[in-house]
């Protein structure tokens, strides 16, 4: 990919995250981080440390506010680590992030 090929990626990957972060939160949701549709999603971070529950299998949450969520990143090995808050919560693609890029699907 050309320096020019990648600017454009670039400007075109932060255009369709602003438009997604834009997306307002539907009427009645009461959950501050879950799926699309309010309710249980995937956090390869959370999954990875909880004991595989086939009821549940490999979803997590949701959860009431970011403060529940961060708790639950919380793990044995590191008692101690805590995550920031106060972030605003918004929608977004859960595939980006700056550690890996799953996937990006009919955009």
């Amino acid at each position: 990919m050309s320096d020019q090929d990648a600017a454009v990626l670039v400007r075109d990957l932060r255009r369709h995250m602003m438009a997604l972060r834009a997306v307002p939160r539907p009427l009645g949701w009461k959950h501050a981080i879950s799926n699309a549709a309010d309710g249980p999603g995937f956090d390869y971070r959370i999954d990875m440390r909880l004991v595989y529950d086939e009821a549940r299998g490999e979803v997590v949450g949701p959860f009431l506010s970011e403060k529940d969520f961060n708790e639950t990143l919380r793990c044995g090995a590191l008692p101690g680590v805590v995550h920031r808050g106060g972030h605003e919560m918004v929608f977004t693609d859960g595939n980006l992030n700056l550690r890996r890029l799953a996937g990006i699907v009919d955009w």
